[in-house]
């Protein structure tokens, strides 16, 4: 059983040398002729020359337009150009990864997304239409994210292992929510259910926050979600948090275990964030928008923002990113739940 399932001469000839007033007045024509020219060659060189648009393939309200916006915010302020963000989720970030890589490679167009919108899912998903390692120019990750299993409070399980038990005992499947095959969230699902050896039934979204809101509907068991997604609602009590997604425990939830502690080892997923431009894109302005995203970075506010939700900047060099994204691939292609996926 399978667990789961982008020349100005008139031509008049003159002899003799020039009066003082023609000199006068070419020397003033030339100086307009300057004035005019030199200011729209400036504007042709110019990063960023017009509106910057930020794909977050996620809908809105959820972790990628959080953090898109955030990125968005602090570009314009530096660039002093409007910097929009546009949502286009689905397919597990790839519908809005496909949008970047088929842009223009002038920088005006990023993609501000996570791994598995930049690089895993493109693997992982038959006809994303884009190669993560030939159709980006990466610019850097910007902050590393914690996932939790957040579950429906009716489903009446608190643990990892009160879930597994139940999902032996009944009929059919959990029904567990996801941003789509190859997303972050379907990750920790596949390995969940390889290593609990449970039926579970996949319910893609087209981004964390409306997978969070069927639990809370309680239209599905559970979800696989950014921690700073899950927690006001875990506050409120509409949610019950059984277990973090990384190697170790959260700092935002320092009770919650581990799936590895709750005796599941083997699910992990841990997220990151970051921007990539077209492939083709100007070294310089890839080099102008990771300086931009360094300043960000520096900014004590955004720190402290990164650190209630839980996030960990990440700050590195476009080609320290490109890695990153290699190796992301990598493991892609081995396959999350050990099945070896394209060659």
């Amino acid at each position: 059983m399978s667990p789961i399932r982008r020349s100005g001469t008139d031509g008049e000839v003159h002899s003799g040398a020039a009066s003082p007033a023609r000199r006068r007045w070419l020397a003033c024509g030339a100086a307009v002729a300057a004035g005019g020219l030199l200011p729209g060659a400036a504007r042709a060189q110019r990063y960023p020359s017009h509106t910057v648009r930020i794909i977050a393939p996620q809908a809105p309200g959820g972790p990628t337009d959080t953090v898109a916006r955030l990125v968005a915010h602090h570009f314009a302020e530096r660039w002093k150009e409007s910097v929009v963000v546009e949502n286009h989720g689905g397919a597990a970030g790839t519908i809005g990864g496909r949008l970047v890589a088929r842009s223009a490679p002038d920088g005006h167009t990023l993609l501000v997304g996570s791994n598995a919108a930049i690089a895993s899912a493109a693997i992982q998903t038959e006809g994303a239409g884009y190669d993560p390692l030939r159709d980006w120019a990466p610019v850097g990750r910007i902050v590393r994210v914690g996932y939790v299993l957040a579950l429906r409070p009716g489903l009446g399980v608190s643990t990892v292992r009160e879930l597994v038990a139940l999902a032996r005992a009944r009929a059919e499947p959990l029904t567990i929510a996801t941003v789509g095959v190859g997303s972050n969230s379907a990750r920790a699902v596949v390995q969940f259910a390889r290593v609990a050896g449970i039926p579970v039934t996949e319910v893609p979204y087209r981004g964390g926050a409306p997978a969070l809101q069927a639990v809370i509907t309680e239209h599905v068991d559970g979800t696989v979600c950014d921690v700073a997604l899950a927690l006001p609602f875990l506050a409120a009590g509409k949610v019950r948090i059984a277990a973090g997604c990384g190697r170790s425990r959260l700092a935002l939830l320092p009770d919650v275990p581990t799936f590895a502690e709750a005796g599941f080892p083997g699910v992990v997923a841990e997220p990151w964030y970051g921007i990539v431009a077209p492939a083709g894109t100007a070294p310089s302005t890839v080099a102008e928008i990771a300086a931009a995203l360094r300043a960000m970075h520096a900014d004590p506010e955004v720190g402290r923002r990164f650190k209630a939700l839980g996030y960990e900047p990440i700050v590195e060099a476009p080609e320290e990113f490109a890695a990153a994204i290699a190796a992301e691939v990598a493991q892609a292609r081995v396959g999350f739940d050990g099945a070896p996926r394209r060659p």
